[in-house]
């Protein structure tokens, strides 16, 4: 096993993905939503499913697959909702079974809608916003670099993060999507920093590590629940605790 490399140092740049990394998913709005189609799942439930799936759609994705095709959040959610049921059965919960292709397609189609998808991307890190804003005012960048749709920046706004990064890379704007080391190269030019002096962060190894790592750049993980255990790349179990050890080192 390849020890993971230490985190940059010095750091004068933190970029960040955007989903799973500083606007997690609302898995207590996701359980609602679910519950409209007789899928009653503790929002606990969701969030270790959540983490658990992410390790199988970096495999999955590492074949060729777009973040933004759509067979890759049925991939995404069936793998959620899968390990979901297993989890509650085990743990003596009453579920239903795996829900029917025709069930999951309604329910995509419901996620997939403007402000329901917006809904989903809420949540922010608890201690995010005051750890990004001592690291931003050492003088250090902080940037945004995500596969999306053109509109990360209004989801950053909502939450109110938007202030606090000195400029987003969005996949839809700039016609380049991880893991092309050209979205990672663009970061860069715009964050006016050498690769070495920058760590990316991201939730998907295939995609963020590898991706961040042909562009020069140290790629990290986001792991709440330790799924990641032995990967070749700094892991931490929120964005909060990469940009407190990156102000701790100095």
């Amino acid at each position: 096993m390849t020890p993971a490399p230490p985190l940059p140092r010095p750091c004068d740049g933190l970029l960040l993905d955007a989903g799973n990394t500083v606007l997690l998913m609302d898995f207590e709005w996701l359980k609602g939503l679910l519950s409209r189609y007789g899928w009653n799942y503790q929002v606990q439930t969701l969030m270790r499913a959540e983490a658990w799936a992410r390790p199988r759609l970096s495999r999955y994705l590492s074949e060729g697959t777009s973040t933004e095709a759509p067979d890759t959040l049925l991939f995404y959610a069936k793998a959620l909702l899968e390990k979901a049921a297993k989890i509650e059965e085990k743990e003596g919960e009453s579920t239903l079974a795996t829900p029917s292709g025709g069930q999951m397609k309604e329910f995509l189609g419901a996620l997939r809608a403007e402000d329901n998808w917006d809904r989903l991307w809420s949540r922010v890190p608890q201690g995010l916003p005051q750890a990004l804003e001592a690291f931003r005012a050492s003088g250090r960048r902080l940037g945004i670099v995500s596969n999306a749709d053109g509109t990360v920046a209004q989801k950053l706004k909502r939450a109110g993060l938007l202030p606090l990064f000195d400029f987003v890379v969005d996949s839809a704007l700039v016609g380049i999507e991880k893991p092309d080391p050209g979205i990672f190269e663009l970061a860069l030019e715009r964050a006016d920093l050498p690769p070495d002096r920058v760590l990316y962060v991201g939730d998907l190894y295939a995609i963020d590590v590898l991706g961040a790592r042909r562009a020069g750049i140290t790629g990290a993980l986001v792991d709440p629940f330790g799924d990641w255990e032995g990967v070749d790349c700094p892991t931490r179990p929120s964005s909060t605790d990469f940009a407190l050890d990156l102000l701790a080192q100095g």
